[in-house]
C-alpha cells in the first residue's frame, strides 16, 4: 500500500469520522475533577474524542488553526484561516497501538499541546486550554501538515 493511500486511510479513520452521539441530554455533565476543582484532563480528552455533541460544546468557533495540506484554498488564506462549524470534521480517538503514529503531549499546566506524528513526515496538532470555568476547551487545531524531523 502506498504511503499516501495509507496516510489518507489513517487520517479518515482516526481523526475525521463523525461518531453520531446526538441523543445525549447533557453532553457536559459528569466529568471528574482534579483536587483543584478543574476537570480531569484525561477524562475530558476521552469524552472530547468519543462524543461529537460534547466536542462541539468545547470549541469556540471560529477556531484558530491551519487547514489540511491538501486544501490549497485554505493554504492561500494563510494566517486568516479559521475552522468553522461548517468545515469542522469531528475528531475521534487514535489507535495508539498503531506503530506508525506517535503522540506527544506537552503539558504547560493550563495549556496542553498534543502533537500526533505520522510516519512519512506528517503531523496534526491540537492545543487545549483550561478556561476560567475550570473546563477544558480546544483553542487551536492544525490539520495534517508536512513536517521535517
Amino acid at each position: 500500500m502506498s504511503k499516501s493511500l495509507y496516510f489518507a486511510l489513517l487520517v479518515a479513520a482516526s481523526f475525521f469520522v463523525a461518531c453520531g452521539n446526538a441523543g445525549k441530554m447533557d453532553p457536559t455533565a459528569g466529568l471528574p475533577q482534579d483536587p483543584n476543582g478543574a476537570e480531569n484532563f484525561a477524562a475530558f480528552r476521552d469524552k472530547f474524542l468519543s462524543d461529537t455533541a460534547f466536542q462541539m460544546t468545547r470549541i469556540s468557533f471560529p477556531l484558530e488553526g491551519l487547514p489540511e495540506i491538501s486544501d490549497s484554498i485554505g493554504q492561500a488564506q494563510g494566517a486568516d484561516f479559521r475552522w468553522t462549524r461548517q468545515n469542522w470534521k469531528p475528531h475521534q480517538p487514535l489507535d495508539e497501538s498503531d506503530k506508525n503514529v506517535t503522540v506527544q503531549m506537552i503539558d504547560l499546566g493550563s495549556i496542553k499541546n498534543e502533537v500526533m506524528k505520522i510516519d512519512g513526515g506528517f503531523a496534526v496538532e491540537r492545543r487545549l486550554s483550561l478556561g476560567g470555568d475550570n473546563k477544558w476547551y480546544l483553542i487551536y487545531y492544525s490539520g495534517v501538515q508536512m513536517i521535517t524531523e
